[in-house]
């Protein structure tokens, strides 16, 4: 698929401490947040770097009159989630690259720095990348199957900690993460429209790098999706998830994984909602089966 981007300023970068890419579309109130949550950073100077996809809500208008971003555009439908991470990541120039989600907040003023200076010490010299820690932005949204979600995938530490390369333990996020520029140069994120983060993350430890958890930082990131859009990103993953491992997943075993864990994982206000979230499971990792094995 070809890829169309447009630049829409002319905002020239200069390599800084780091820089920070964004796509967003329809989410100006969330991004204006997160750009103010951006800019009370401390101790640390970096670049912006955002693709906006056909927002209709002022996103746009709003950013061109930013001196403080790079802006680029693209259609909806030429939207890919992991060839738009290879493009943004082509037009950065510092060594460490910042991938945030729109709608997400930053609470810990000093996160950049900390991070930065991690991946400075001689003991990270194999990492390639990192991830943080996510719990629930509760002024954004997040419904009971995500809290569980966070809750279980994205446990508090007292430090960073090496991933394990298992991939169906790998939890690897660009929702927040960082890594440095020139890995995702020399191996980037590809042909994958969905788990590309987690796709990718599998394939550097494979080539011997090292990913740490950074679940001593916490950023808040959630969704405020109804159920047919949850149905859509589970379905997304799935699709991809099985045109990298070439295996048929089982979906009365996604019902009952998500229904079971559901209600394991969580306290009892959970357990009404159990049900229709493992439903919603097995129909996207029905469809999913059908769309790659048909």
């Amino acid at each position: 698929m070809k890829m169309i981007y447009k630049q829409q300023n002319n905002m020239i970068l200069k390599k800084k401490d780091c820089d920070i890419i964004i796509r967003v579309r329809n989410e100006i109130k969330e991004l204006t947040l997160l750009l103010n949550d951006l800019h009370n950073q401390k101790s640390v100077d970096f670049n912006v770097i955002i693709l906006d996809t056909n927002s209709i809500d002022g996103t746009a208008e709003f950013l061109l009159n930013r001196k403080d971003v790079l802006l680029f555009s693209v259609d909806k439908a030429d939207f890919h989630y992991g060839k738009s991470l290879d493009f943004l990541v082509s037009k950065c120039v510092s060594d460490y690259v910042f991938s945030f989600s729109s709608h997400i907040r930053i609470v810990d003023k000093e996160i950049l720095y900390k991070t930065i200076q991690f991946l400075k010490t001689d003991q990270s010299s194999n990492v390639c990348a990192g991830y943080f820690r996510q719990v629930p932005n509760f002024s954004y949204g997040c419904s009971e199957y995500e809290r569980v979600f966070l809750n279980h995938g994205f446990p508090k530490l007292k430090s960073p900690q090496k991933i394990d390369g298992d991939f169906k333990k790998i939890k690897f996020s660009n929702a927040a993460s960082v890594f440095r520029r020139a890995e995702v140069a020399a191996f980037n994120f590809g042909k994958y429209n969905g788990s590309e983060d987690k796709i990718w993350a599998y394939n550097m430890i494979a080539r011997g790098k090292e990913i740490v958890y950074f679940g001593n930082m916490s950023i808040q990131h959630s969704h405020n999706e109804t159920l047919e859009q949850l149905k859509k990103r589970i379905f997304i993953n799935y699709v991809a998830q099985m045109q990298f491992t070439h295996e048929r997943i089982i979906p009365l075993a996604i019902f009952f994984k998500y229904l079971f864990g559901l209600i394991y994982l969580f306290p009892f206000a959970i357990k009404t909602h159990a049900l229709m979230y493992a439903r919603i499971a097995y129909k996207a990792s029905r469809e999913a089966v059908g769309f790659v094995f048909r």
